[in-house]
């Protein structure tokens, strides 16, 4: 990076042309450079990785009806969904937050004792669903109410004598979520282990926007932001180099590791943005990018130790 140490930098680029990159050889060596960033690295020295955005995955946790008939008029069901920490840096996934719904379930259809027909069962899910459903959101800025997860089912069903018996269904309402559900009196049975695990979003731009908000320093300065809606990418570049200074344990000859992560939309990591040379008799046009032939991706492969693209 020129020969200069610096701290691991974040860097915005909605866009990638050939004013931002350019190669050349040195000798034998290649180096890349960013042109109006002021970096320098040397291709041998240097390695990337490119983390694209991946959408995520709701969780889903499924209870079946397990409770019979004990010959009384009536039951209360009761279930309690918690939502549990996630313990990023948003403050309301700081803490586990939890919801109780229960239904009381009266006039069975069922006439035998130890068993609970079709017909029950539906009813039983059927109130709990409602209970969910109603648990609504106070307003837009109550973010630790209603309820964390949406309530369906699979309906119970007598076929030919047959019971086929439903199950209740609870999807995360948020990709990423993690969320518990507690039963009581052994009412319903559930796995151990989610029907589908949750899976967080990685890179989503809500988490670009953070680190690339507007900050006290940026008052009076037109700053490039992040594109609401649009998927980004981060190519992280490591590269070592001899820090030059003093106050640096083990002195003057020091080799250091520095990172620069360079965000930038998916998209854009289709866009040819550098004329590769292929020795340099061809440097003029590998920093001008006179005709642009080569992407970023295929641009860090040439160049780079080593170069790791992640979901591609």
């Amino acid at each position: 990076m020129s020969n200069l140490t610096r701290p691991t930098m974040d860097v915005l680029l909605n866009t990638l042309s050939n004013d931002d990159f350019g190669v050349y050889f040195d000798g034998s060596a290649k180096h890349l450079v960013l042109k109006k960033l002021g970096f320098d690295f040397v291709g041998a020295n240097s390695t990337a990785v490119i983390k694209r955005n991946t959408a995520g995955q709701k969780m889903v946790r499924t209870l079946v009806p397990a409770w019979k008939w004990s010959g009384e008029s009536s039951q209360m069901f009761e279930i309690e969904v918690t939502r549990q920490p996630l313990f990023d840096s948003t403050p309301e996934n700081q803490h586990p937050i939890s919801h109780s719904y229960q239904f009381l379930m009266s006039s069975f259809t069922t006439d035998t004792v130890g068993t609970l027909n079709a017909a029950d069962k539906n009813t039983i899910m059927d109130g709990l669903i409602a209970a969910v459903t109603a648990d609504t959101q106070l307003n837009e800025n109550a973010v630790l109410t209603g309820a964390c997860v949406v309530a369906t089912k699979t309906a119970a069903d007598d076929t030919e004598g047959a019971v086929v018996v439903g199950a209740l269904i609870f999807t995360a309402k948020n990709v990423g979520d993690i969320f518990t559900v507690r039963t009581y009196d052994e009412q319903f049975t559930q796995a151990v282990l989610p029907t589908t695990p949750q899976i967080k979003e990685k890179l989503p731009t809500v988490d670009i926007q953070r680190i690339f908000s507007i900050k006290e320093e940026n008052v009076g300065q037109a700053i490039e932001l992040p594109i609401a809606g649009v998927a980004y990418a981060c190519i992280t570049i490591s590269t070592k180099t001899q820090f030059v200074g003093l106050d640096l344990l083990g002195g003057i000859g020091q080799v250091v590791e520095q990172k620069l992560n360079i965000y930038t939309p998916v998209s854009q990591l289709a866009v040819d943005v550098v004329d590769l040379p292929a020795n340099s008799s061809a440097n003029t046009n590998g920093m001008a990018g006179t005709t642009v032939d080569s992407t970023i991706v295929e641009t860090l492969t040439d160049v780079f130790a080593s170069i790791s693209d992640l979901d591609a």
